[in-house]
């Protein structure tokens, strides 16, 4: 809670007009607005280099990718693009090897992650650092200040615990799940049998969500006497739906409401 990463839009720019100071003059963390005096100076922008003599550029893109699940390609935008084009990318990835690399045209080209392969091995930017067409000049560098241009957002793949804490039909309020990768922007579980306007997502953080049920839902409908699993089936922290193996992770047992099973949280203690 001591950091934050702003992140540009894409089409748009740190500063209109010239170089200069990066200022923040204001915030609100949820009570109005609080002036920052005299504001504080968080960067020096400066304009962009031109692009190469050749014409050949890579344009960048926010695209979000997870590290392993195929749900998307990676499209590289640009101009000037052959059938031989070669990237350079940070973190490394070699082609043919990590990815394989579909020329669509001089402006597009698509790259498919391989199996058992990761685009990164931890969530952040990848980068494209030069280019290389097979053009006379041969490898063309991108990006200011070599620094390269970003293509990509790689999130962490996310995963699920799997728990058979106990909670109940509607005593229950609130069901905490627990895995990693979930993302602070927003997460969005597909659970199973329990349908989404049952609950809401109470608080978020990037290892555990609580869900607290609404009043007149119920987790599962349950007979006394019996019970019945609740499964996490799909999860999507901004890259698209990732389905788990087989019928899902198992998150909770629910059983029937009874006169003295009432619970802020489960009965597991």
């Amino acid at each position: 809670r001591t950091h934050m990463l702003f992140s540009l839009f894409e089409g748009k720019s740190w500063k209109e007009g010239s170089e200069g100071k990066l200022k923040i003059t204001h915030m609100n963390t949820g009570a109005g607005q609080f002036a920052v005096k005299n504001g504080v100076q968080i960067a020096t922008v400066k304009s962009d280099e031109d692009d190469h003599p050749s014409g050949v550029t890579v344009t960048r893109t926010t695209q979000t990718l997870y590290q392993t699940a195929a749900i998307r390609k990676l499209v590289i935008q640009g101009s000037g693009f052959t059938d031989d084009t070669d990237l350079t990318f940070d973190p490394p990835l070699e082609k043919n090897k990590d990815y394989t690399q579909r020329f669509v045209d001089a402006n597009k080209l698509v790259l498919s992650l391989k199996k058992k392969r990761k685009w990164r091995w931890e969530g952040g930017p990848l980068i494209v650092k030069s280019i290389d067409v097979g053009l006379k000049s041969g490898e063309i560098k991108v990006g200011s200040g070599g620094q390269g241009i970003q293509v990509a957002n790689i999130l962490f793949d996310p995963t699920i615990e799997e728990s058979e804490r106990i909670i109940f039909a509607s005593h229950t309020r609130r069901l905490v799940i627990r895995g990693t990768g979930f993302s602070l922007e927003g997460t969005e579980l597909t659970l199973r049998p329990t349908k989404r306007k049952a609950y809401e997502i109470e608080s978020l953080e990037m290892t555990e969500i609580v869900l607290l049920l609404n009043e007149g839902e119920e987790w599962a409908p349950v007979e006394e006497g019996k019970s019945k699993h609740i499964y996490v089936s799909k999860v999507d922290t901004g890259a698209g739906e990732v389905i788990m193996d087989e019928e899902g992770v198992i998150v909770a047992k629910v059983e029937a409401d009874v006169d003295d099973n009432n619970c802020d949280d489960s009965c597991e203690w």
